[in-house]
């Protein structure tokens, strides 16, 4: 029997090296994995040349905790990202896009704001 298979990957590809996160993204493609949804961060968040919306402060504490960001993808290159590693991209989300669809009054300010260099994908194995 083949079923669909949705992996929840959530708040942990910042944390791994990049050789870990392309072995999970390939152990998902491999073993049944029809969609995969994670967050990721933007790579100027990690090589600290970024000006997003509480960046500094969580990657100062992440510093701190002895836990620092190791991995992100460049901004604008997710769809590149996971063609390379064998998946389409099914829907994409920015911080931005985030707080406009679920963070906005009815008068348009804002019920409060997300760190602006975290973004949600779901993406599909390529058939």
């Amino acid at each position: 029997m083949n079923r669909k298979t949705l992996f929840i990957w959530e708040g942990v590809t910042e944390y791994l090296t990049p050789e870990a996160v392309d072995s999970t993204l390939d152990f998902i493609r491999r073993n049944s994995g029809n969609t995969v949804a994670f967050n990721y961060i933007y790579k100027s968040v990690v090589d600290g040349t970024c000006d997003y919306y509480g960046a500094k402060e969580i990657v100062k504490a992440t510093t701190e905790s002895s836990e620092p960001y190791q991995f992100g993808i460049e901004e604008g290159k997710i769809e590149q990202f996971l063609t390379a590693r064998g998946y389409e991209l099914v829907s994409h989300y920015t911080a931005e896009e985030l707080e406009k669809k679920y963070l906005t009054k009815d008068d348009g300010s804002l019920f409060g704001r997300i760190s602006g260099h975290v973004c949600l994908v779901l993406a599909a194995v390529k058939t």
